[in-house]
């Protein structure tokens, strides 16, 4: 039946791939974040479509929900290598700020910077206790 009905059979193929691809989203997203299908894609719709990080079009996969960790409070939706950026800084918006002076070349190299720090408190001490 297959070789002789080829083109419905991969027509009712695909249909059934879709269904249950979006089936298997929509329980994945309300188990893992408590959204429905539908919150999430109107998350995407106010992204206008796109990463909220680097603004990239979704591809396969689609965007992943970017959340809290701690709160588990949901942030927006990123693609996979904002998501996984953010993963690998932990979620530490020091590191991140850090990180982006270092590309920008305005970064001093942390034992320098740390040293800076450490004059500039002790010289605020000091006018403390002259004042």
């Amino acid at each position: 039946w297959q070789q002789a009905n080829h083109e419905h059979y991969l027509r009712k193929q695909a249909e059934y791939r879709a269904a249950t691809t979006r089936d298997h989203r929509s329980d994945h997203l309300k188990r893992k974040f408590g959204l429905t299908l539908d919150q999430y894609e109107e998350l995407l719709r106010r992204q206008g479509g796109r990463c909220f990080v680097c603004g990239a079009k979704p591809g396969k996969p689609s965007l992943h929900v970017d959340h809290d960790h701690k709160t588990g409070k949901i942030r927006g939706l990123l693609c996979f290598r904002c998501n996984g950026g953010l993963g690998q800084f932990k979620e530490n918006s020091e590191r991140l700020l850090r990180a982006a002076e270092y590309v920008t070349g305005n970064a001093l190299p942390l034992a320098e910077e740390r040293s800076l720090v450490r004059r500039a408190r002790k010289r605020a001490r000091q006018l403390r206790v002259a004042s």
